[in-house]
């Protein structure tokens, strides 16, 4: 059962393209699992009507709950990319007619295009929001970014963010059994221009960009494979992916700690 508890006051409806959550592959859901992300679709799009809300599931293990919360939730971002593009395409229309086909004017259109991007375009109204997927070990991510690799959405961007003990492939740092000193020692090496894997990320990224290597879905050892083959560092190629990500999976000490 889902409880939804008013703490201030209830927004306008968003007016949102809103789409059902495609379901995996080939095999049919159990009951449990269709009401399990019945109630996560649900749950997403009510605390889109309210302010300073969050929303608790809770259900029994084995029922699809990774899935549901991926799905429930990447489905809900594609709503807001939809509106996005309308929004987008109303704004370019309406530039456009500001200016008469009898005299066309292109700086008057650049304005009017400059005007639409900074208002409408460009509020934050209308960003797609990032998802951010937070557990508690980095094997219960892995596990997550497996599951998003053979839903409908294994087409979008992710990123996970990850430790040096899990992202660094610095032999000198890897000898090192202290976590805080292999921190030490990478932001030394890094400062200092002596670490190889770091230096080679620029001149990686000018010759191929990172996405395009990389494809949509990344996991940590999909970094670290690419790492060792291209000779780059892992660690700052993840944050390198985390701009453009539509998804982050991340723990949740990262969220929680201010530093």
């Amino acid at each position: 059962m889902v409880e939804f508890v008013q703490y201030r006051k209830e927004k306008e409806q968003p007016s949102i393209i809103r789409q059902t959550p495609k379901c995996v592959s080939q095999t049919e859901s159990e009951a449990q699992e269709r009401e399990l992300w019945s109630s996560c679709d649900e749950t997403i799009y009510q605390l889109e009507c309210w302010t300073n809300q969050n929303g608790v599931l809770e259900s029994p293990t084995g029922t699809g709950k990774t899935l549901s919360l991926l799905c429930a939730s990447l489905a809900w971002q594609e709503s807001h990319k939809a509106q996005v593009e309308l929004n987008k395409q109303t704004g370019l229309a309406a530039a456009l007619s500001s200016s008469t086909l009898q005299s066309v004017d292109l700086n008057k259109i650049s304005q009017s295009l400059q005007t639409a991007t900074g208002s409408s375009w460009g509020s934050s109204e209308f960003l797609v929001p990032r998802i951010i997927y937070a557990s508690r070990t980095h094997s219960q991510l892995s596990q997550a970014v497996q599951e998003l690799k053979r839903t409908a959405y294994s087409h979008v961007k992710s990123s996970v963010i990850g430790s040096r003990e899990q992202l660094c492939i610095h032999q000198q740092v890897q000898k090192l059994t202290n976590n805080t000193a292999k921190v030490h020692m990478c932001r030394a090496k890094v400062t200092a221009r002596n670490c190889h894997f770091y230096n080679n990320i620029e001149e990686f990224k000018k010759k191929s960009e990172v996405r395009k290597v990389l494809g949509s879905v990344v996991d940590i050892e999909d970094l670290v494979k690419t790492g060792h083959k291209t000779k780059t560092c892992p660690y700052y190629m993840a944050r390198e992916l985390k701009s453009d990500s539509d998804i982050v999976f991340m723990p949740y000490n990262y969220l929680l700690d201010q530093k």
